[in-house]
């Protein structure tokens, strides 16, 4: 029992640090504000004095929720864990609900999350002794982001989490629990990210994030790619070039069925135009409406042309 105890006090000490920090891991996916719903999958590499490599697949719901599983390796740098051999690997799923999403009348996302990440031990020495020993984190975040457009195919995101984790680190011998301990921990994250599409349906993005929790700081960063139709795209084709005769008119019919009947009733040409081509010029001359969805153009065009 003695070199038991002996020899996980020293495990403890060597992973102290990496399970600190891993809590970073679980975190709501802040890239999704322009899709309705979404598919994701990244990589991430946490850094404390020692680090954490990991991936991470999900998927966003109507923009409501925000389901995944992050799974991954903790890597330490201490002699002491090489030394016995340690490895330690974590799967970490969570779920994020966003009862605010931005839109033009308020600036910010909001999101609440649960997550629970298991965390075993491994080691020869462990085993020869018939222990075993595991962590696991209980977390609540409440999380606040904004989407930034940078262009019409790209945006800034930044934003912040508070963070509340419970961990247990439990050990056992021969089946039985020795030593079972809980730690409740308050931290901060924040965030930082580059999104950025690669078509007309699928993007690609990059976040750092820092992440503060007693007096362990953390540095990580994700990459990944997500796969979902933007809000704004619905019936766009950013590849077409418009054409500027008659000849789509004849095609879609007759200009009573458009949704714009001010604007056309104000601009004659307009007949030239679908209302998809006609809602295309205005975000191209006004860049600022690039992030309005059809319908919120096409109320403030009507109301524009209509009657004073």
């Amino acid at each position: 029992m003695t070199k038991t105890i002996l020899l996980i006090t020293g495990i403890t000490v060597a992973f102290c640090d990496i399970i600190s920090a891993q809590t970073a891991l679980v975190n709501p996916h802040p890239f999704f504000a322009q899709n309705r719903t979404a598919f994701y999958f990244d990589g991430s590499l946490e850094t404390v004095e020692d680090k954490a490599l990991g991936g991470n697949i999900g998927i966003v719901v109507n923009r409501v929720l925000d389901v995944g599983v992050g799974v991954g390796k903790l890597v330490s740098n201490d002699e002491l864990a090489q030394l016995l051999e340690l490895n330690a690997f974590h799967i970490s799923p969570h779920i994020t609900f966003f009862p605010v999403n931005q839109n033009n009348a308020f600036p910010l996302t909001v999101g609440m999350t649960g997550g629970y990440s298991y965390i075993p031990f491994s080691s020869p020495l462990l085993d020869e002794e018939g222990a075993s020993m595991n962590s696991s984190d209980l977390t609540f975040q409440f999380n606040i982001f904004s989407n930034v457009d940078l262009a019409r195919t790209s945006s800034f995101i930044v934003g912040g989490s508070v963070i509340y984790i419970s961990r247990t680190l439990k050990i056992s011998e021969n089946s039985s629990v020795i030593l079972k301990e809980t730690v409740n921990e308050v931290g901060f994250n924040f965030h930082f990210g580059i999104r950025a599409a690669t078509s007309l349906n699928n993007y690609f993005y990059l976040g750092p994030k820092l992440t503060v929790i007693d007096n362990t700081t953390s540095f990580s960063i994700v990459a990944g790619f997500g796969f979902g139709k933007n809000e704004t795209d619905k019936t766009r084709d950013s590849g077409k070039d418009f054409r500027t005769t008659t000849e789509l008119d004849d095609l879609i019919g007759n200009v009573e069925f458009s949704q714009l009947p001010n604007f056309r009733a104000a601009v004659p040409k307009s007949k030239s135009y679908s209302d998809e081509e006609i809602l295309e010029l205005f975000r191209k001359k006004y860049p600022n409406l690039g992030s309005r969805s059809d319908e919120e153009l096409i109320l403030l065009i009507e109301k524009k042309y209509g009657p004073k």
